[in-house]
């Protein structure tokens, strides 16, 4: 019919093209979200090739369209993806193109407490590669987080040895609140804090040094002020003269 003969074309049309976009993105793709994208292109490849072999006549019953039965299967697939991939479940939380450019090390997490995405700078930090642990929870595998789940205000500084050098980091969770009030993921930031850090040791060395300095002049002065009493009451006379031989003082 006019109608079918339209459909059909069309109908391909799409399934071809939402089939070129899944592919095409495949290397841009962080490897929980391609074991989802493998379920996706084998639920529109199966009716797909279904329909096309109803078509050229290669079909086990005659004048038998298998595509409903073989759409039923891409639901199961679909439905085992939701529960076993969790496909739907893992999304990313911010937007990865300007999060990949900040300077500061961010790392997103999920409502339960999954890697949604890692930035560079993040990964250059922890050494961790985003692509390894998104969907993974964020205890198993981002150790020097363990500072931080300790905390009680959300903030922690912790070390890391980079370069031959110790690195000092701040970091900082913030938790992710939806309209109705409830957890569904959190943004985790480090801050490279070193030379703030090293400033304010070297502030306290200052300080102490200072105080030391002093305490060391306060010392003299009152052993200054004892010699001075010492020799105005000494009954012998005291004469004294700087290097050149000039007299400087005379005792009483």
């Amino acid at each position: 019919t006019y109608f079918y003969a339209i459909h059909v074309p069309f109908g391909y049309f799409l399934f071809i093209v939402a089939l070129f976009l899944l592919i095409r993105s495949w290397k841009q793709t962080s490897t929980i979200y391609r074991r989802q994208r493998i379920i996706l292109i084998l639920s529109l490849m199966l009716p797909l090739l279904t329909d096309l072999l109803y078509i050229l006549g290669i079909t086990p019953i005659t004048a038998f369209n298998f595509t409903p039965v073989v759409f039923s299967l891409s639901g199961l697939l679909l439905s085992g993806s939701v529960l076993y991939l969790r496909f739907l479940d893992v999304l990313p939380l911010a937007y990865e193109t300007a999060i990949n450019k900040m300077n500061v090390g961010v790392i997103a997490l999920d409502a339960l407490g999954r890697v949604s995405h890692i930035n560079p700078a993040a990964e250059q930090i922890t050494g961790i590669v985003n692509d390894q642990v998104v969907g993974v929870e964020a205890g198993q595998v981002i150790h020097h987080l363990e500072p931080l789940w300790d905390s009680a205000n959300g903030r922690a500084e912790i070390t890391i040895p980079q370069g031959g050098d110790n690195h000092t980091y701040q970091l900082y969770c913030v938790p992710i609140i939806s309209g109705n009030k409830k957890l569904v993921g959190q943004v985790i930031t480090l801050d490279d804090i070193t030379e703030q850090v090293r400033l304010h040791q070297k502030l306290e060395s200052d300080i102490v040094q200072r105080k030391h300095t002093e305490k060391v002049l306060k010392e003299n002065k009152a052993q200054l002020s004892k010699l001075s009493i010492t020799v105005e009451q000494s009954p012998a006379s005291i004469i004294i003269t700087d290097l050149q031989g000039v007299i400087e003082y005379v005792s009483p």
